[in-house]
């Protein structure tokens, strides 16, 4: 029988109405996992940022069909086992609610958005969970999840030999990212899972009923005569695909986080694997019958290698390792004001900028950090990102999860076939997971929605691994979880999708707004960022653009008015000058002059806000400051070397020289 029928015969073979359900579900959730791993590669040019936003909203569009399946599953299985990790997964969901309810609320981001973005993961959460138990399920899903790596990491290559435009002007290679770290963070987490496969599939056997036709063909040319063995051969050769692959483009996309979380997972791949129990015992024996002067020989070289390596990474970038650590400091002081509870959800963007004025202000800045400092949009630091925004209890309750996942064992049962033993997938997935933890621990891969989606995934196909704390196998308790879920779900839809309308139609006015700036039509913006400012109200990039446009149309005070509102969410050097530059136009001195100045402590490295602080002290007569600030630019180091820089410098010089005429 040809492989590609069998499946079809199994179902109408099926002799009852159950398991030709059961197989259309088994299908029907292969094909939204698919649709849910695709939104990776989503782009909308018609979105504002749609790299980002277009893959989110793909990712919106195919949770209905997830949510469909959540129903069915509930509906034809009437025992619901809950296990540790998945208690714990809910406790971090009503305490991130309750957070931004309760304790915060409303401070940084809208209550309405925090409740919908924790249903729309606990909702794939619940789909990847439920489905991980149908038959193939895991299988399948790991390898569509590898197949969407290979095809990005493809991507990556093409742009890379100039056969594929980039998505970034800077990069050579993005794949379908907006710069080359979050693509490198994608496709570097299906290494573990590529590993696992390749050791796990077992090399494959002609059944006993096969003809000996086929058996010869198989025999010759590797011919699989079943569609598992067509399954698993597939498998196995999109696993190493993705090997090759990322052997080509990692290196090539220059991201050290990557490289760290691909070290990471494939060494706890190839650690845990049963054949390495051996090896390990062994290595362990010779070393222990050296004589102790060589043993601390060899530890002292491992330790001189590692320290080599670390540096040679460090040097390797070493303005954006200083970034980073100058990041992670000023984020520890926003953490020490509130460590146990955060400051609540966007706290990062509200409150760095201002943290960060105030550490160099404080004396605690080092020159070389003058030099590096910035306006992130991100800590680079899941963890830490996490502690400020939820503060410790949060912490406690992600690790809480990674141990439930990391200390959880394989249970193979009848009910449950693989077409790669479950004990490899599950070493597979584990190592996913740390990759994709590693690589968060130096960049903000869980801002985008492909990568919380992998992270979702595999936690959720880890969960049912432990054994079940709590199961309901009650008819009327099943029956009033699932009128529960489902007239919950049917009102959350009611309220959430003309809001999630809104605000899509909303980010494309965003787009064409842009454009209109671009194109010097100030006042054709303002009237698109005017129109679309309900959806967006509480988008601190969004008023601040919106407000820099109001500014270029010559309405100084209205731009204040949503500056001033941007300010509370999005705190940036941009909205200080724009807000000088309208104090400035409307006359108000003393307000420009701090407002420059609130601008230049949060960058101390950056020209540009002193500039405008001299040309305002000169315009306004004030020569003696003037002259000062020009000489404090003057002897400013120059980041980058560029017109506008030569510019800045022109005119300080002649600010000088005025002075002295």
């Amino acid at each position: 029988m040809l492989p590609f029928v069998e499946p079809f015969m199994t179902i109408i073979l099926e002799s009852s109405k159950n398991a030709l359900a059961n197989e259309l579900l088994r299908w029907l959730s292969w094909l939204i996992t698919a649709a849910l791993l695709a939104s990776a590669v989503v782009v909308r040019p018609d979105l504002f940022a749609g790299i980002i936003t277009g893959k989110q909203w793909a990712l919106e569009v195919a949770t209905p069909g997830a949510l469909a399946c959540c129903l069915l599953f509930i509906t034809t299985d009437r025992r619901i086992s809950l296990t540790l990790t998945d208690v714990a997964v809910g406790m971090l969901a009503l305490w991130v609610t309750a957070s931004d309810g309760l304790l915060h609320p409303g401070h940084y981001q809208p209550m309405g958005d925090t409740i919908f973005n924790v249903s729309l993961w606990l909702l794939i959460y619940l789909f990847m969970r439920l489905a991980s138990w149908q038959r193939h399920f895991t299988t399948a899903a790991i390898g569509l999840w590898l197949a969407v790596a290979l095809i990005i990491s493809a991507w990556g290559l093409l742009q890379l030999y100039g056969l594929a435009p980039s998505q970034h002007a800077l990069f050579r290679i993005t794949g379908p990212f907006h710069n080359p770290g979050p693509f490198s963070g994608y496709v570097v987490a299906a290494l573990p899972l590529a590993l696992a496969v390749i050791i796990g599939t077992k090399t494959l056997v002609p059944p006993k009923h096969a003809c000996r036709s086929i058996t010869i063909l198989k025999h010759h040319f590797l011919l699989p005569t079943t569609a598992e063995g067509v399954g698993r051969i597939l498998l196995k050769y999109i696993s190493i695909g993705v090997v090759i692959a990322l052997l080509l483009v990692i290196p090539a996309a220059r991201s050290r986080a990557a490289w760290l979380a691909a070290i990471t997972g494939a060494l706890f791949v190839a650690w845990v694997h049963p054949r390495t129990q051996r090896t390990r015992w062994m290595i362990w024996s010779i070393f222990k019958q050296w004589p102790m002067a060589v043993r601390t020989l060899v530890i002292m070289g491992g330790l001189v290698l590692l320290m080599s390596v670390g540096w040679g990474m460090y040097a390797l970038k070493s303005g954006s390792a200083d970034g980073r650590w100058l990041m992670w400091q000023v984020t520890g002081t926003l953490i020490a004001q509130s460590p146990v509870v955060g400051h609540g959800a966007g706290a990062f963007d509200a409150l760095y900028m201002n943290a960060q004025a105030d550490w160099f202000q404080s004396g605690n800045g080092t020159a070389a950090q003058v030099l590096v400092a910035g306006s992130p949009e991100a800590p680079f630091n899941e963890l830490l990102k996490l502690w400020l925004q939820y503060g410790a209890v949060a912490i406690a309750l992600t690790l809480g999860i990674m141990w439930a996942v990391m200390t959880s064992k394989p249970v193979e049962t009848p009910q449950a076939r693989f077409l790669v033993r479950r004990s490899l997938m599950n070493r597979g997935l584990k190592g996913a997971l740390l990759s994709l933890l590693v690589f968060g621990l130096f960049s903000y891969p869980f801002d985008m929605a492909p990568h919380m989606l992998l992270l979702v995934m595999a936690t959720a196909m880890l969960a049912g691994n432990r054994r079940p704390v709590m199961t309901l196998s009650h008819h009327r308790a099943t029956n009033v979880v699932i009128t529960g879920t489902i007239a919950t779900v049917i009102a959350m839809a009611v309220a959430y999708m003309p809001q999630r309308m809104a605000h899509y139609a909303a980010l494309k006015k965003w787009q064409e707004a842009t454009q209109c700036y671009d194109m010097r039509r100030y006042d054709d913006a303002v009237e698109l960022y005017a129109s679309a400012l309900h959806p967006l109200s509480n988008n601190g990039l969004f008023l601040q653009m919106y407000g820099k446009a109001l500014n270029m149309a010559g309405n100084y005070t209205h731009s204040n008015d949503i500056l001033a509102i941007a300010n509370k969410n999005h705190n940036s050097y941009i909205i200080h000058n724009t807000m000088g530059d309208n104090h400035k136009a409307l006359g108000n001195t003393a307000e420009a002059a701090r407002a420059y100045q609130n601008a230049a402590a949060m960058v101390p490295g950056m020209m540009f806000p002193k500039y405008l602080l001299a040309v305002l002290y000169r315009d306004t007569g004030q020569t003696v400051k003037a002259v000062e600030t020009a000489n404090q630019v003057l002897t400013m180091p120059v980041k980058v070397q560029s017109m506008a820089t030569d510019e800045i410098i022109s005119e300080m010089k002649k600010i000088i020289s005025s002075y002295k005429q």
